[in-house]
């Protein structure tokens, strides 16, 4: 299978990354690239694996890092599949999973990251 090569960043993050320090907007930046090089991969850091990385990120840094952090992880599974139902088509294999499993694989994902938030927040 093809490395990922890339990850994006939506302009819709722009109000939130813009109302960051310099110094924050940075590690947000360093944070996003090294979730988005492991992404994909089977031994991949969860984000707030990634979020303790960072000890000198303030509330509001680490609160844009797991939006953005989402974002990459939700186009990130939408790559893996495009990769695996190409190698199928490729192998004769037929199609990926039907859309109401990647429905549900995509809730599973979201119920994950409000579990973690509302953790961080108990915990804070």
């Amino acid at each position: 299978m093809a490395q990922k090569k890339s990850f994006l960043v939506y302009f819709d993050n722009y109000p939130m990354v813009q109302a960051l320090p310099l110094e924050q907007r940075g590690l947000l930046l360093t944070a996003l690239f090294e979730y988005g090089m492991a992404a994909g991969e089977p031994d991949s850091p969860s984000i707030p694996e990634i979020l303790e990385a960072f000890p000198a990120m303030t509330e509001e840094t680490r609160m844009a890092c797991l939006f953005m952090c989402s974002n990459i992880h939700r186009d990130t599974q939408r790559w893996l599949g495009r990769q695996a139902a190409q190698e199928r088509r490729r192998t004769g294999q037929g199609s990926g999973p039907e859309t109401g499993e990647r429905t549900y694989q995509a809730r599973d994902v979201l119920a994950q990251i409000r579990q973690d938030l509302a953790h961080r927040w108990e915990v804070e």
